[in-house]
């Protein structure tokens, strides 16, 4: 019986030839500093590579905001939601352009 999935094989001997195999390095460290083969690197592939996860003034900030902005959900109703200082324009509203 052949093996279904003897094009994967074929597939990454022909990377593995072509000097393109790409393989998954080990990290040491979290957040935006790591090391790598041991040299320090800043780790952009990190959604903390500004390493703001752990600064307490961020998120006491943003608990403020939620407060806040859970006091003024009451000034709009859903259909007013988000607030515009113009209607937007719908279907049929501007007239069929001649060109």
């Amino acid at each position: 019986m052949k093996n279904p999935y003897g094009w994967i094989t074929r597939s990454l001997d022909t990377l593995h030839r072509a000097h393109r195999y790409r393989a998954v390095q080990s990290l040491e460290g979290t957040g935006p500093v790591i090391t790598l083969n041991g040299q320090l690197l800043i780790n952009f592939a990190s959604n903390d590579y500004l390493g703001l996860a752990g600064d307490l003034r961020l998120a006491e900030a943003a608990i403020a905001a939620i407060k806040n902005l859970r006091h003024q959900q009451h000034r709009f109703s859903p259909a007013e939601w988000p607030p515009t200082a113009t209607p937007r324009p719908r279907a049929g509203d501007r007239p069929a352009q001649a060109n």
